[in-house]
């Protein structure tokens, strides 16, 4: 059966470190000195810490300037170990020529630190600081017994506070541009900002560009998922071009179309209601107004009276005598 419940998974894991420091250099060592008005900033381990872990989750995001300072941290810490060895070597062998057993010392009321680094950087520089603090306790011994004189007690111990602060700003030149090895082949903007802000005056090394050249604790870099499914296109030689043969266009067949049963049909003009046609709205034509013409009265003919033979004899006679009149005068 499937775990659907997520408390049952485990969490994040974590872990914690805690050491002892017996001396107040290797204390002010761990916190540093903030800066000030006055006073200049100090860098810690605690501040060296958070910087290389800003570095690491760059160089999981496939930035090769997070790849170049890791490279530089891990050199500075290896240099700083083996330098370290060679002095508590040197101080051992100083103290047995004393017929006199030395013990190293310790403090009375030691700092008890627990500490929970991101970063294997960061635990690798405390390791380095614990060590610092057994040197110190060998040159105090040293000194209170006489086999080393006040100068030089605090000149070794000057080199070796020296040495642990030039370690801890190994990571100080890097700065964050949210860059990618895409941008350094392609040249941007972005780029040209971070190359001149960390101050190369170089381009990177072609074996950091192409990740052959990583620390040796660097993170896994983070897939871009487009690299995994953008199509690369492949460059075909002369000799394949010639050897492969033309491809013909196939013809793809003509999809027929599958008849439904009587009763999907049914049930899908039953599901799906036909939709009723819209009425257009029919614009009315504007009736313009005509203007109607004026009646203008006929006078009609006036008809004359229907005269009866009698009264034509009659006229006839009564022109025969104005006639007969005319004609005596």
């Amino acid at each position: 059966m499937k775990n659907t419940n997520n408390t049952k998974k485990p969490g994040v894991l974590r872990n914690s470190i805690e050491l002892e420091l017996s001396t107040k250099e290797a204390v002010s060592l761990f916190y540093g000195r903030e800066r000030s008005t006055s006073i200049n900033s100090i860098v810690g381990l605690n501040a060296f810490a958070q910087k290389v872990k800003y570095i690491n989750n760059a160089a999981h995001n496939n930035d090769p300037y997070a790849d170049y300072f890791l490279l530089e941290v891990e050199a500075a810490l290896k240099e700083a170990k083996s330098t370290l060895i060679n002095w508590q070597d040197a101080l051992t062998g100083l103290s047995s020529e004393s017929l006199l057993t030395i013990n190293q010392g310790s403090s009375t009321r030691p700092v008890a630190l627990e500490t929970s680094f991101a970063s294997v950087y960061a635990n690798i520089a405390l390791e380095l600081l614990k060590r610092a603090d057994n040197l110190l306790l060998t040159l105090y011994a040293l000194r209170h017994t006489g086999l080393m004189n006040r100068v030089k007690c605090n000149h070794e111990t000057t080199k070796i506070i020296k040495l642990m602060r030039k370690t801890f700003l190994s990571a100080d030149g890097y700065k964050f541009f949210s860059v990618n090895r895409k941008d350094v082949e392609q040249q941007t903007a972005r780029y040209r900002q971070a190359h001149l802000a960390m101050k190369f005056t170089r381009e990177l090394p072609a074996a950091i560009l192409d990740k052959t050249l990583r620390a040796e604790h660097a993170p896994n870099i983070m897939i871009d998922p487009n690299d995994i499914f953008r199509k690369k296109p492949v460059k075909k030689t002369l000799g394949r071009l010639v050897k492969e043969p033309l491809k013909v266009p196939v013809k793809e067949p003509v999809a027929t179309p599958t008849i439904k049963p009587v009763k999907e049909a049914v049930k899908e003009a039953i599901k799906t209601p036909a939709k009723k046609p819209v009425k257009e709205q029919v614009k009315e034509p504007v009736k313009k107004s005509v203007k109607e013409p004026v009646e203008t009265p006929t006078t009609e003919p006036v008809k004359e009276p229907v005269k009866t033979p009698k009264q034509t004899q009659e006229d006839k006679t009564t022109a025969k005598k104005t006639k007969q009149t005319k004609e005596d005068e």
